[in-house]
């Protein structure tokens, strides 16, 4: 078995040539378990893609889907008429200025009547102006104050408690004015912590699996693919519950059917991944039905806590950051 470099040199090698590969391998992947594993350790991978591959390729579609659907155009809008509303103004405070400035050139050479009217139009400009500056003003702190917090974040080892809570109620303030910003940090941290947990995983493999007499790299690539396995049938559901909805909303005649076809799927498909799973890590382990029984509920468990813990990494950098 070649060492974890020669699995990265061959995801690099073939990145950016997707052919006919594809084909061979997402029906297997998704109902053929441990198929494409077996045959990988084997040596038969030239009419498969990577097992690193797929998992990038899966993975990123996935995520970029959740992604979208999470956005909420309305909010969206919100933030760029922010966006605007601030840079509008800057620009008042440099037009009401420039436009007291010629108004009180020409004052002197009015009459009096004349001059009274001007007056008054420059002391309504004069409150415009300072209410247009007070507003500036306030944008400028509170970039500052964010600054400063982030700056601050790095000493967080030597914090102490009173820091703590206020570093939790400024941001915890920020999550609820822009949870759509904090929806969009979360989803950018999530592909990170589950690549990370990937090795972490095939390391459970391998400690379970200690006398399997299999190579570490072997049980990475059992991780690569069931996840891929994983994010497929999840992008799957993802899209039969969008594309379901649509249908029922421009077909009100069939609309129960839809519902009740998607709702099977969804079943179908949440009955499958555990099914998936096990029957995967019986055929490439190749133990009894019993021990594999007994090691895929304790895996299960271990793995459920770690992904818990990486579902809270992500939310607090999501957290930190907005």
């Amino acid at each position: 078995m070649r060492a974890v470099w020669g699995l990265v040199y061959e995801m690099l090698d073939e990145f950016f040539s997707f052919d006919s590969r594809a084909f061979n391998t997402f029906p297997p992947l998704l109902l053929r378990p441990g198929f494409l594993t077996n045959e990988y350790i084997a040596g038969r991978r030239a009419r498969y893609v990577s097992p690193l591959r797929l998992y990038l390729l899966v993975s990123i579609v996935f995520f970029l889907a959740l992604a979208f659907l999470a956005i909420d155009e309305g909010q969206l809008q919100d933030v760029n008429v922010n966006i605007v509303e601030e840079d509008n103004a800057t620009q008042t405070v440099d037009v009401l200025a420039k436009a007291m400035l010629q108004l009180e050139r020409n004052l002197d050479n009015q009459d009096e009547e004349s001059s009274e009217g001007t007056q008054a139009t420059i002391d309504a400009l004069r409150s415009e102006l300072e209410t247009a500056r007070q507003h500036v003003a306030e944008n400028e702190a509170g970039e500052e104050k964010a600054d400063e917090e982030e700056l601050g974040l790095w000493s967080i080892f030597s914090w102490d408690e009173e820091q703590f809570e206020r570093y939790g109620r400024t941001h915890g303030q920020r999550v609820a004015d822009n949870p759509e910003r904090f929806i969009d940090k979360l989803f950018g941290a999530l592909p990170q912590m589950m690549f990370l947990l990937l090795p972490v995983f095939a390391l459970l493999l391998k400690l379970f699996y200690a006398f399997s007499k299999r190579f570490y790299t072997e049980h990475l690539i059992v991780a690569l693919q069931s996840h891929s396995f994983l994010f497929l049938a999840f992008l799957i559901l993802l899209l039969v519950s969008v594309s379901s909805a649509a249908l029922a909303a421009v077909w009100s005649g069939g609309a129960d059917t839809v519902r009740t076809v998607a709702k099977w799927t969804a079943i179908i498909i949440g009955l499958w991944i555990p099914v998936y799973l096990f029957l995967m890590q019986k055929r490439v382990y190749k133990q009894g039905w019993f021990l594999t029984f007994v090691k895929f509920g304790l895996i299960g468990i271990v793995y459920l806590t770690l992904l818990t813990f990486a579902i809270f990494a992500a939310a607090l950098i999501g957290f930190a950051t907005t």
